[in-house]
C-alpha cells in the first residue's frame, strides 16, 4: 500500500511581498481597496451633476450658476464668470481672477471661515431672477435720489447664515 504525499513543487503562486500566512489577509484588503475605490470614483461621478441640479443648472446655464455663485462669496452683484482662461493665467502666471478683490466679507486666518451663509437648493435661481427683473426695470432713482432696495440682496449681504 502505497501513500500519497503532497508534491511540494505544486505550492500556490503568491503576489510578489506577500507570506502564505498572510494570503487571506492581503486578498481581505485588496477587496476592501476595490470596494473603496468604487464608491469614490461612484462618488465622483455623482458629485458635480447633483450639485449643479442643486444650484439651478436646467434654469441657469453654468456659467451662470459660476457668476451668482462668485456673487456669493465675494459679495458683489457685479462679478460675472469668465469661461474663456487665458493660456498665461494661473497658476503659469499672470494675477488670480480675483486677487485684487476685496469685497468679501471672510475672515481669514489659518483655517479661513466663510462669511457667507449656505446657498439653500434653488436659492441660485430666485434671486437670479429676481435681481435681473430689477435691473431691467430702471426704477433706481426716485425724486432725484438713487434708491435701491435691493442692492444688499443682489450682493448676497443678507443670505441667511446657519446649520443645516
Amino acid at each position: 500500500m502505497t501513500t500519497s504525499t503532497p508534491d511540494s513543487g505544486a505550492t500556490k503562486e503568491l503576489p510578489p511581498g506577500t507570506a502564505p500566512e498572510y494570503e487571506r489577509m492581503h486578498t481581505w484588503i485588496r477587496r476592501a481597496c476595490y470596494v473603496l475605490l468604487f464608491g469614490l470614483v461612484l462618488e465622483g461621478a455623482l458629485t458635480f451633476p447633483l450639485l449643479a441640479i442643486w444650484y439651478g443648472f436646467p434654469t441657469l446655464s453654468p456659467v451662470e450658476v459660476c457668476s451668482e455663485l462668485q456673487k456669493v462669496a465675494y459679495s458683489d452683484g457685479t462679478v460675472e464668470c469668465d469661461p474663456s482662461y487665458p493660456l498665461g493665467g494661473p497658476p503659469f502666471g499672470g494675477t488670480g481672477e480675483r486677487e485684487e478683490q476685496q469685497s468679501a466679507r471672510d475672515t481669514w486666518g489659518v483655517l479661513p471661515e466663510p462669511g457667507y451663509g449656505r446657498v439653500p437648493f434653488r436659492e441660485l435661481v430666485e434671486r437670479h431672477e429676481a435681481c435681473e427683473e430689477w435691473r431691467a426695470s430702471k426704477r433706481k432713482q426716485v425724486d432725484g435720489r438713487t434708491v435701491e432696495p435691493l442692492e444688499d440682496y443682489c450682493n448676497y449681504v443678507d443670505l441667511p447664515t446657519g446649520g443645516g
